[in-house]
């Protein structure tokens, strides 16, 4: 499938995979991928790979932090025999004061460059004692501009996603920053199919979900968010850094601060073992343009209720020659697609 090869040397307890234009380094005692470098550049900032994230604070659900202490169990690395595939897989445990989370990671790296991303996390709390359920991992802070196809433009979460529609968006990441008066966590995006972030050349890492996927990309922690009070302290902790949230699983928001908790259905599951899958790969300039076409999106009505099997649309206007049609159910699957 591909001309050139892989490699993975060992110096001390850092394995390093190598191959034409990459390079990708993990800490075998920690488990993190520490580096990720395209053509030179290096990605991650100051080794802060992909690691268990759990929390949130908002003011319909105040949680006080607890750092996890993470762990790597084994770290396992299995060389294909042509050279074309290196796997790293990472067995991994998060303590904190909730609970333990025993979680896998496992990366599939190709030798043009992709990884693919496996995890596993097992909840084994009760209904509602994780907010998220996910990875985390800090970027450098020049790429900075944002793209991605999924529900957008603004924040939106489980219960909360209705007026958000599938789409093709662009940003910043500090544009993705919701201002509330009491600053909490914000920048929720969901049902994400790619999402991809570059610098001002174009250049950069884009991720595709395997299934299920939703993102966050702020210049803020979520303590520091809390720890901020008012919006106008905010900018005293924002930082260079970017920090990437790719998440299975966020809880809904709920109206606890002048209503109910979230509806049971939105809770994230207790005694539950969560997997999902996405792809990084690296991406340039003529893969990160938008053009403005592209950006139209249709916005159509459906009459009557379907009847026989048959659906009828009004479009707003005439459609392109080269239009793309893709219909979705409500919970955002693909059930028709024509090019």
């Amino acid at each position: 499938l591909f001309r050139s090869t892989i490699t993975s040397t060992l110096s001390g307890n850092v394995e390093t995979i190598q191959g034409k234009d990459f390079s990708i380094a993990f800490n075998k005692t920690t488990g993190i991928m520490t580096s990720l470098k395209h053509s030179g550049k290096e990605r991650i900032y100051n080794s802060k790979g992909l690691a268990f994230s759990y929390y949130r604070s908002i003011t319909n659900e105040i949680r006080t932090y607890d750092e996890p202490t993470l762990s790597c169990q084994k770290f396992e690395i299995v060389n294909s025999s042509d050279q074309k595939t290196v796997v790293v897989n990472t067995t991994m445990k998060a303590i904190n004061t909730l609970g333990t989370y025993p979680y896998t990671v496992s990366y599939t790296i190709y030798a043009n460059g992709f990884i693919d991303v496996n995890t596993s996390i097992t909840n084994n709390g009760a209904l509602g004692t994780l907010p998220r359920v996910g990875l985390q991992w800090q970027l450098k802070e020049e790429l900075e501009q944002v793209k991605w196809y999924g529900r957008g433009p603004h924040e939106n979460y489980w219960d909360r996603k209705k007026s958000a529609f599938i789409g093709l968006y662009n940003n910043t990441v500090t544009g993705l920053t919701e201002h509330y008066v009491r600053t909490q966590s914000n920048g929720n995006r969901e049902d994400i199919r790619w999402v991809s972030l570059f610098d001002s050349n174009g250049d950069g890492i884009k991720i595709t979900s395997g299934g299920k996927l939703n993102f966050i990309a702020q210049h803020y922690t979520d303590k520091n968010q809390w720890d901020a009070y008012h919006d106008y302290s905010l900018p005293t902790y924002k930082r260079p850094e970017i920090y990437l949230s790719l998440d299975y699983l966020q809880q809904g928001l709920g109206n606890a601060s002048c209503g109910p908790d979230q509806l049971p259905q939105y809770k994230v599951p207790g005694s539950t073992t969560f997997n999902y899958n996405f792809r990084i790969e690296p991406v340039s300039n003529n893969e990160t343009q938008i053009s403005e076409p592209k950006q139209q999106i249709e916005l159509v009505s459906t009459f009557p209720n379907p009847t026989k099997g048959v659906v009828h649309f009004n479009f707003n206007r005439p459609l392109a020659s080269n239009a793309e049609m893709i219909i979705y159910d409500e919970k955002a699957c693909v059930i028709y697609q024509k090019l």
